[in-house]
């Protein structure tokens, strides 16, 4: 059966016409496949896939991994085969029969579903099982793993890494969500300076009412009241232009703070297996 799909998959493509260097990798990627070379098809297939992601190139390498008997990557890719699918690039013919292929070996090897998920969950949180090359992420999503010991290490945008271990049991399928603390508490600075900056405006406002309009009510009249009075009013003006100046300076710098402090970061999540 797996040698059946397998021909018709290189038979399908042989014929193809070699436009790009995607094309050429695809090629590559087949020559290595009849040679049973399936760990340096995969890397073709990727390499291919890279400069041009496709259904097909994710399901080449879903194929790969199931002939390799590595079961969650070829998971990982038939399904990201069946999420690129479109109208103009539908699955392949020999998808259905692939992944009914697949769910038998991972039903064998005693896999279990493990649903991996985070609380709460994260915007452009990425997967990755330790065992898995690099660029093999995933999106939460269920992925089947052999039962055993696992840690799990989480990153997501705008929260902290985070850490659990997990045991896979036979039989026992399991939802395991990783709780994400916020990467950057907001912080009380911001806001204590904005409600500083806010009252002290308040405060200077109060004070030119209160204070600085009486003294410059009592400049008029006589030159004896203007001389009296003319320090006073000085004084109080200086004090009122520092209120005004020092409250717009504590709330403009709260309102600065609060926007440029805080900066997100990048995504992945990392599930490590031990024996």
């Amino acid at each position: 059966m797996r040698w059946l799909v397998v021909s018709c998959v290189l038979g399908v493509l042989h014929g193809a016409a070699h436009a790009d260097a995607a094309d050429d990798l695809v090629a590559k990627g087949q020559a290595l496949a009849e040679q049973g070379e399936w760990t340096q098809a995969i890397d073709a297939f990727k390499a291919a896939d890279a400069q041009r992601p496709t259904a097909t190139h994710a399901c080449l390498i879903g194929l790969a991994y199931t002939r390799r008997e590595l079961w969650p990557q070829a998971e990982l890719f038939f399904a990201r085969c069946r999420t690129r699918a479109t109208a103009a690039e539908p699955l392949p013919s020999w998808y259905a029969g692939a992944v009914a292929e697949l769910a038998g070996k991972l039903g064998d090897a005693g896999a279990v579903a493990i649903a991996l998920a985070t609380d709460p969950p994260a915007a452009g949180a990425r997967f990755t099982l330790s065992s898995f090359a690099a660029d093999e992420q995933l999106e939460p999503q269920t992925i089947h793993l052999a039962p055993g010991r696992y840690v799990v290490l989480v990153e997501a945008p705008r929260y902290r890494p985070a850490r659990r271990e997990l045991t896979v049991r036979a039989g026992q399928p399991e939802t395991v969500t990783v709780h994400l603390e916020p990467r950057f508490r907001p912080s009380r600075v911001p806001p204590a300076l904005v409600i500083g900056g806010g009252a002290v405006l308040a405060g200077a406002l109060a004070f030119d009412l209160f204070a600085l309009q009486p003294a410059r009510d009592a400049l008029g009249g006589t030159n004896a009241a203007y001389d009296a009075n003319r320090e006073a009013f000085r004084t109080r003006r200086a004090i009122t232009i520092g209120m005004f100046a020092g409250g717009a300076a504590l709330a403009l710098a709260g309102v600065a703070l609060r926007v440029t402090v805080y900066r997100d970061t990048g995504a992945a999540v990392a599930v490590e297996w031990r024996q």
